[in-house]
């Protein structure tokens, strides 16, 4: 997406690489300060992107399944935005976890709803 279409870019790239650092191949659960890095960076990347991504999906017509999808991401980012973290020893490991999730679904659906490319 580009600034001419009215949406703003993203960098995905550092987005990825905090999916990655949470869910990719061989990641181990976050523990102590890396857990508190690593839940803040993407709270704070989909707080970035939710905006991209709504603004996108809105720019399409009603009932369009790239709309539909795009807005259902960005509800279930919020949802996980404002869980509360489980009470026990993994529950904030888990809400990063989650938040991982929910940053790779907005990533993709960001991608899924760019204009293509000029040829």
């Amino acid at each position: 997406m580009s600034a001419a279409d009215g949406i703003p870019p993203v960098d995905l790239a550092t987005m990825r690489d905090t999916v990655s650092r949470l869910i990719g191949p061989g990641a181990q659960p976050p523990t102590g300060d890396e857990l508190d890095t690593l839940t803040s960076m993407p709270r704070g990347q989909i707080e970035l992107i939710i905006p991209v991504v709504e603004q996108a999906a809105r720019k399409l017509p009603q009932y369009y399944p790239l709309r539909n999808g795009g807005l259902v991401a960005v509800w279930l980012a919020r949802k996980k935005l404002s869980a509360t973290v489980a009470q026990g020893p993994g529950g904030a490991a888990e809400q990063a976890v989650e938040l991982a999730y929910a940053l790779d679904e907005l990533c993709d659906r960001y991608e899924s709803l760019r204009p293509p490319a000029p040829a």
